[in-house]
């Protein structure tokens, strides 16, 4: 049995004498959680005397504290006149002690300097079954927002995130420690799911984005990769992906010409990138990946990730307003988007290099609009 808890976040009138300004960022109303904590974190400032902590309390006895210590740089920016407040943040976790179901309520109070509480938030928890029939298998092609998507499955729902951790040349290990989880993800491919899963236990998810976009984030993420030759993040890529990386990031990436020779030098990584997720025999044919893509559940398309998330809620039943959260981890790219998608020969290449992709994403692309 899977518990679930639902938290309810109510802000309560507070004496506007003694607190100057409070917001709690996390957690957030209608959050669902499968953890036995969640974190709680936000600011607060007093006006005649500081706050030095907050207390959870629940039956008038604290189950959680932290002290309000944390630089809140932007907080500071906007009450540029207190400047003895600048450390106006607090973060902490809260246990939930999920041994029962039912509802828990919780108190969050503000401690002043001379020792005044001042209640500001109540959290209503409810411990819940959850009774998804199915569990999720994410497919994570590339570039294609699923690290955001990977945030919004830890957030909500248990389970395990670059799976392809777990993968052996043919199977994966742990296998049975897979199974348990309420989701799946990982850079994996369809023939990885059919060599291991029973499609009738798992709802198939994968999200798609325009091809040409994808082709420059994916060469982009590839040469980000060694931008620090002795971090653990470029350690712990394999052998062959890191000489890629240094290899590409020699070439001249201003030139066009240089850009899509190394393109044509690595087909095998970029070509048709996310086709190659879901083919099921030596034929790339535009065709039958869209009649594969039909077995899913789930086709997602990136510019349109907000409907992508409404409708995955719908179709797992979870009763949440989700908060949409998008990641990049590469803010400092070395080949400029704007620049490759104006240039026309550019543009033309891709057009014959990504042609099975392209394909597969105009007719994804017209379904979720």
């Amino acid at each position: 049995m899977t518990i679930a808890t639902n938290i309810h976040v109510h802000q309560l009138k507070y004496d506007n004498h003694l607190i100057l300004g409070f917001v709690l960022d996390s957690p957030k109303s209608n959050l669902v959680a499968f953890s036995n904590t969640i974190n709680v974190c936000g600011w607060v400032l007093g006006k005649k005397m500081p706050a030095v902590a907050v207390e959870m309390v629940k039956e008038q006895q604290i189950v959680a504290q932290s002290h309000v210590n944390i630089h809140r740089p932007k907080v500071a920016e906007y009450y540029p006149d207190i400047s003895n407040y600048q450390s106006s943040g607090f973060e902490f976790e809260l246990d939930l002690k999920k041994n029962l179901l039912g509802s828990q309520n919780f108190c969050l109070q503000v401690v002043l300097e001379n020792h005044t509480r001042v209640p500001v938030v109540m959290l209503d928890v409810n411990h819940y079954e959850h009774k998804s029939v199915k569990k999720t298998f994410f497919i994570h092609v590339a570039k294609t927002a699923g690290t955001s998507f990977n945030h919004f499955l830890r957030t909500h729902l248990c389970g395990e995130e670059h799976c392809e951790n777990y993968k052996n040349r043919d199977s994966f290990h742990n296998l049975n420690k897979l199974k348990t989880f309420d989701f799946i993800s990982g850079h994996l491919r369809l023939q990885d799911f059919n060599q291991n899963f029973d499609r009738k236990d798992y709802y198939l998810v994968t999200i798609l984005m325009d091809p040409i976009e994808q082709l420059i984030s994916h060469l982009n993420w590839v040469i980000y990769i060694s931008n620090d030759v002795e971090s653990e993040f470029f350690k712990n890529h394999p052998q062959e992906i890191r000489k890629m990386s240094l290899d590409i990031r020699h070439k001249n990436l201003h030139n066009t010409e240089d850009i899509i020779q190394v393109l044509c030098d690595y087909r095998g990584i970029f070509a048709n990138n996310q086709s190659r997720y879901f083919q099921l025999n030596q034929d790339l044919k535009p065709a039958e990946i869209i009649d594969i893509l039909r077995d899913f559940d789930l086709v997602g398309i990136t510019e349109n990730y907000f409907q992508f998330i409404s409708d995955y809620i719908n179709l797992i039943g979870l009763n949440i307003n989700p908060e949409i959260h998008m990641e990049n981890k590469n803010v400092m790219p070395a080949i400029s988007k704007n620049e490759l998608l104006s240039n026309s020969e550019f543009v033309e290449f891709c057009h014959e290099y990504n042609s099975v992709d392209i394909q597969v994403y105009n007719y994804y692309s017209k379904k979720t609009r």
